[in-house]
């Protein structure tokens, strides 16, 4: 018996066709199940009650305040499914950016080590994309310009892409912060409140420890009526500033949907063929 056949060089000899070109596509999909996991899990944990108002009383100069409490922080299993779902957000687009790679250089590309979408604060140079996509001079100016719109110093929903770049660049040291929020419903009902002066209530999102109203009562003995309710969410932290306080499911639907509906429509004419079944791509 002679030596073993070797196995074939094209992955379309295992069945992948036309989808290796669109491997982009499967990150997005990928990171959907890591989201839809990160929002049954949340949803698991805000069941707890995780958080609630508690009420100071004989503070300083006999002032009076609520402040927001959290006794309970993320299951770290949460966290675990935001950050899945970040990394492939961010390798569908170096993904795509492979496919515009292979249209300037062939396949593979000569800066193959180096491809990936790029995401800067400022107009692209020939040297980001000579790093990220290939040689200046060869890459077509439809594709030039779909780039650079993309990038965030456009506005509006570019700048999630450097959220998330950001994000998954934290990812590679240690997870973002998630934290119990509690939001503050703005229609308060003070129905009766005797005081001198009166800070807040904020309307969140707040962090534990965080004062969500302070008064000052008035002198003698009075009645103090007044309702209002705090909501429990998940959000990133403080350390994070470009989200902070926001829920992390939202916002990476927000980026998954900007990146399938905008940025990868943007590049469709050098996406050809169409994978099968491929909904985002919309050739002219």
């Amino acid at each position: 018996m002679g030596p073993p056949t070797p196995p074939p060089n094209q992955l379309a000899a295992y069945g992948a066709g036309e989808w290796v070109r669109y491997s982009f596509e499967l990150k997005l999909s990928r990171a959907l199940e890591h989201l839809h996991a990160a929002e049954a899990r949340i949803e698991d944990f805000l069941e707890l009650d995780p958080g609630t108002p508690v009420l100071e009383q004989g503070g300083p100069k006999g002032e009076m305040a609520f402040w927001y409490r959290a006794f309970v922080q993320p299951d770290p299993e949460i966290v675990v499914r935001v950050c899945d779902c970040i990394h492939n957000l961010r390798q569908a687009l170096d993904h795509l950016a492979y496919r515009l790679a292979v249209v300037v250089g062939g396949e593979p590309p000569l800066n193959e080590a180096t491809t990936g979408f790029p995401i800067y604060d400022k107009p692209l140079t020939d040297d980001h994309l000579r790093t990220k996509i290939g040689d200046p001079q060869k890459i077509p100016a439809v594709m030039r310009t779909a780039l650079d719109r993309a990038q965030p110093y456009n506005g509006g929903n570019a700048e999630l892409l450097a959220v998330l770049h950001e994000l998954d660049n934290l990812d590679k040291h240690r997870f973002p912060p998630l934290v119990t929020v509690g939001a503050v419903v703005s229609e308060v009902d003070i129905a009766e409140l005797h005081a001198e002066w009166i800070a807040g209530p904020a309307e969140g999102p707040v962090e534990d420890g965080a004062e969500i109203m302070r008064w000052l009562p008035k002198s003698g003995t009075h009645n103090m009526n007044m309702k209002f309710r705090c909501t429990n969410h998940v959000a990133f932290g403080k350390t994070t500033p470009a989200v902070q306080g926001r829920e992390p499911q939202v916002f990476l639907a927000e980026v998954r949907d900007h990146i399938r509906n905008t940025v990868v429509p943007s590049f469709a004419s050098f996406l050809w063929p169409p994978a099968p079944g491929h909904s985002a791509v919309i050739l002219p």
